[in-house]
């Protein structure tokens, strides 16, 4: 099972330090494209990684990944300081 962040850039490249995947998206559109192509491609992420500032948007993106099948843990990411 894989580990991907989907998010802010500093979020992305943090987790990526430490070999995990991830993909910079800077709204909820582009991060909507991200899921859909995860789950097309029949990838089998276990653990899915947001970034605090997608969270309110994906809500309806993430309850369909939910329920499509065995969901990945997904955690929202804390915001960052300023």
């Amino acid at each position: 099972m894989k580990i991907l962040v989907l998010g802010a850039a500093a979020d992305v490249r943090g987790f990526a330090l430490a070999g995990v995947d991830g993909r910079v998206v800077s709204d909820a559109g582009s991060a909507r494209r991200e899921i859909d192509r995860v789950a097309s491609a029949g990838e089998e992420i276990g653990l899915l990684m947001v970034s605090a500032s997608l969270e309110q948007a994906l809500q309806p993106d993430l309850a369909r990944l939910r329920a499509a099948g065995p969901p990945p843990a997904i955690l929202v990411l804390p915001e960052t300081g300023p």
